[in-house]
């Protein structure tokens, strides 16, 4: 059985897609990752263990996410 609101998760997913490049942001149910201390320390552990640069690791990871603005979302800023 799909989710109910999968229809939903793609449309929002795929206007943040559209806008996002253009620093618009679209709320959605499901926030993704927010760059706590948490992900900060496993960023950094995981630069430590394989003695590569944490900003290479940093960048590695934020394009993996593929997150709309390119990065995670950070605490601090607004949900709305």
């Amino acid at each position: 059985m799909r989710h109910p609101y999968a229809a939903l998760n793609s449309y929002s997913k795929s206007l943040a897609h559209a806008c996002g490049p253009h620093g618009v942001r679209v709320p959605a149910v499901m926030p993704g990752v927010i760059e706590t201390g948490a992900v900060e320390a496993s960023l950094l552990h995981e630069a430590e263990t394989t003695g590569r640069d944490l900003d290479t690791i940093r960048k590695e990871f934020h394009r993996r996410l593929a997150a709309p603005l390119g990065r995670p979302g950070q605490p601090e800023e607004p949900q709305n």
